[in-house]
């Protein structure tokens, strides 16, 4: 695998026309906890849950071939010690050396909910420290110096945010990279 796209936060897979596992990043083998022998060359649905599998089969399979790329499909995998791990998907079907290739980018759901509570977290807590600067900007009794250290709070605050939302914002360019880039040979 690439190894630009190993150290991304996504994993990426790669299934042959009868849906058997040809490629997998180590960030996906990681994620599931399996080495790349233990993965290539399986069947995709011996690795979903029963319920994705199901899904997979009523789903994505028909949805794939009739539009040759699917968006943000949620799919629960067992890793390596038979847990199940949610992903987000997308996918796309490509055609090489005259057979149709699924390429597949898996965001593990945990990150990305972990990100976006963190930011949400971030953003309270921002408003909270306006809405108290406010408060104390109101109030004739504060000094200069609480409302300097505060205004400092309120900015490291809005920095942290800001850096969130450049990380969901690198997540996206991340997915968008990998499902807008060449398939890797």
């Amino acid at each position: 695998m690439n190894k630009r796209l190993d150290q991304v936060f996504c994993g990426y897979m790669s299934l042959s026309s009868d849906h058997l596992i040809a490629a997998a990043d180590e960030r996906l083998l990681e994620l599931l906890g399996y080495n790349q022998h233990g993965l290539y060359g399986c069947h995709f649905e011996s690795i979903l849950t029963r319920a994705s599998r199901i899904f997979y089969q009523m789903y994505f399979i028909p949805r794939i071939r009739l539009n040759t790329n699917i968006e943000a499909l949620q799919l629960a995998v067992k890793s390596g010690n038979g847990e199940a791990v949610s992903f987000l998907i997308n996918a796309r079907i490509r055609e090489r050396e005259g057979a149709a290739v699924y390429e597949l980018v898996m965001l593990p759901l945990h990150q990305q909910i972990e990100y976006e509570e963190q930011i949400q977290r971030l953003n309270l807590e921002a408003k909270r420290l306006q809405t108290e600067l406010d408060r104390l900007k109101e109030s004739e009794e504060h000094s200069a110096a609480g409302q300097q250290k505060l205004t400092r709070q309120i900015e490291l605050q809005e920095q942290k945010r800001e850096l969130m939302e450049s990380h969901a914002d690198n997540f996206k360019a991340g997915i968008s990279l990998l499902t807008d880039s060449q398939p890797i040979e």
